[in-house]
């Protein structure tokens, strides 16, 4: 499949942010779309590190926005989390122009990235995720925050699903400059590890309601899911002792 690729400002927040548009050049109907979210832990890298498997989507028929965003040491948590919510609104406000079908956007990250789409998914419409200009049909740039930033989908390559855990790891494991980093973000290490607005799995009520609801150990009135086993590699033996949950299950929520 042929495609085309458009670099232009999405969003201007105080500074100029950029996107790269992956698509299809030619299409019969509107195309699902994934909102690519680099990582870098939550200070380093651009959009262009993912361009590789970016333009790979867009070859199987996915509209792909690939997008810059805020981040530390100028930008604090969460003020990543709110463009990337802000890219989801500027999606559906600009779908037409996109070829973009507004029911059907997701989000794709890996690592901090992952963490980021899987906060704003989870979190869309809160408050703390709104206020980003976004570039409008008309040329302006405006917060347009009465539009959802809700997603049908994610996904989320090697997250960091608990920023807490990875940041107490980083601490014994003497990895200081992923520390540091964390740091960087999150202001000092009380937020990463206190502040339920940072863990994207671990202080969701509504993961937490999905896990007391699913999997075969909920089916057998045992104590549900560790909150840490959602986001892991898949492994059959963990289903079938209930400590994940299935494919069908994954398939059901969706």
């Amino acid at each position: 499949v042929a495609t085309e690729e458009t670099t232009l400002t999405w969003a201007k927040p105080g500074i100029d942010l950029a996107a790269t548009i992956y698509r299809p050049k030619s299409a019969s109907k509107p195309l699902p779309v994934l909102i690519d979210v680099h990582g870098g832990a939550w200070g380093s890298g651009d959009r262009t590190g993912d361009r590789l498997y970016c333009a790979e989507l867009a070859k199987s028929g996915i509209v792909v926005v690939s997008i810059d965003f805020r981040q530390s040491p100028a930008f604090k948590h969460p003020t990543s989390s709110a463009d990337v919510a802000a890219a989801v609104r500027y999606v559906r406000l600009n779908a037409k122009s996109l070829n973009a079908d507004p029911d059907r956007i997701g989000l794709i990250g890996s690592s901090s990235g992952a963490h980021l789409a899987l906060l704003a998914a989870l979190r869309p419409d809160v408050q703390q995720h709104k206020g980003t200009p976004i570039l409008g049909p008309d040329g302006a740039y405006a917060p347009h925050d009465a539009i959802s930033a809700a997603v049908n989908y994610v996904v989320a390559m090697w997250p960091v699903s608990d920023p807490a855990a990875r940041y107490r790891y980083a601490k014994r494991a003497n990895l200081t400059r992923l520390a540091e980093m964390t740091d960087l973000y999150f202001a000092d290490e009380a937020i990463v590890t206190t502040n339920p607005e940072v863990s994207s799995v671990r202080d969701s009520d509504r993961i937490l309601g999905i896990l007391a609801s699913k999997s075969r150990r909920a089916e057998r009135g045992e104590d549900p899911i560790k909150e840490h086993l959602l986001l892991t590699r898949y492994c059959p033996t963990r289903v079938n002792r209930g400590d994940m949950l299935s494919v069908q299950d994954v398939q059901d929520i969706l």
